[in-house]
């Protein structure tokens, strides 16, 4: 397939990026895995799996991105400016991020590359870049994971920019794993109930009815008003997406929007005295 980025309307983004789990059915469940192989990572996807359908009706797609064609991302700044849609690069990124929304939740995979993520999650990172400044995932449960042979806290930290998309980032899991398959990390109990209590926080997430965002996200949302007050020019679609979309379309608290209200007022004058004038 090719990329097929759609379009958008003036209706609530927060409700269009939301699984289409309405009637009870079984819940849709996207692994998207960073891993160039299929290794400790994915053994951890798979254990996860056996954990969300111990209770519920879960299906889990696995996504490896090392088979997704992405080209590498160019910096042209095309996708911020002018809307996503006009990217040069035309490969599969759209059909990914339909395949994003259209779950319940989303698992987002990487093992630690020295410290980070993969190229291949950092690609896909790079390449949504635009997505931080009009989230389409408002809302949408999802679960970080990592593995790495000592510290996963780094790769886990880098996952969370998924959090500035709209992701509601319920859960983080991060495993040690040793590279040799002759050794192997002894884990704890308290390492498998970690476990389960992260698979839980993520099926009652994906479970429960729409709800109100929480603080953290009105105030993302706000902070990602102040760029096309910099230069509506350049940042055209970053100003029609605010100016044109009721995009938290939750019953958002007013206290709330009052709240990212006052952040974006404060953000946008401090900007203002911060960015001069090329000449």
């Amino acid at each position: 397939m090719r990329n097929t980025l759609d379009g958008r309307s003036a209706v609530s983004l927060a409700e269009a990026s939301l699984g289409s789990n309405s009637t009870g059915g079984p819940l849709k469940v996207l692994a998207v895995i960073g891993s160039p192989r299929q290794g400790h990572s994915y053994e951890l996807v798979r254990r996860i799996e056996q954990l969300l359908r111990q209770d519920r009706d879960v299906t889990v797609d696995y996504v490896p991105l090392a088979d997704v064609p992405l080209e590498q991302c160019r910096g042209c700044y095309v996708c911020q400016s002018q809307g996503e849609q006009h990217c040069p690069l035309k490969d599969d990124l759209g059909v990914l991020i339909a395949r994003m929304k259209q779950a319940d939740g989303v698992i987002l995979v990487s093992p630690a590359y020295t410290g980070n993520v993969t190229a291949l999650m950092k690609n896909l990172m790079d390449r949504m870049a635009w997505a931080a400044h009009r989230p389409p995932f408002i809302g949408k449960p999802a679960m970080l994971v990592s593995t790495a042979s000592m510290q996963t806290g780094d790769t886990l930290r880098a996952l969370s920019w998924f959090g500035y998309t709209g992701f509601d980032i319920v859960a983080k899991i991060g495993r040690p794993v040793w590279p040799s398959r002759r050794r192997a990390w002894r884990l704890s109990g308290a390492d498998e109930r970690e476990l389960h209590r992260a698979v839980n926080r993520l099926t009652r997430a994906m479970s429960r009815p729409a709800h109100s965002l929480s603080p953290r996200h009105v105030l993302q949302f706000y902070v990602s008003k102040t760029t096309p007050v910099t230069d509506p020019e350049f940042f055209r679609a970053d100003d029609e997406y605010h100016r044109d979309v009721d995009a938290l379309g939750y019953n958002v608290a007013p206290w709330k929007k009052v709240f990212g209200e006052i952040a974006y007022r404060v953000l946008t004058v401090w900007l203002g005295r911060q960015l001069g004038t090329k000449e």
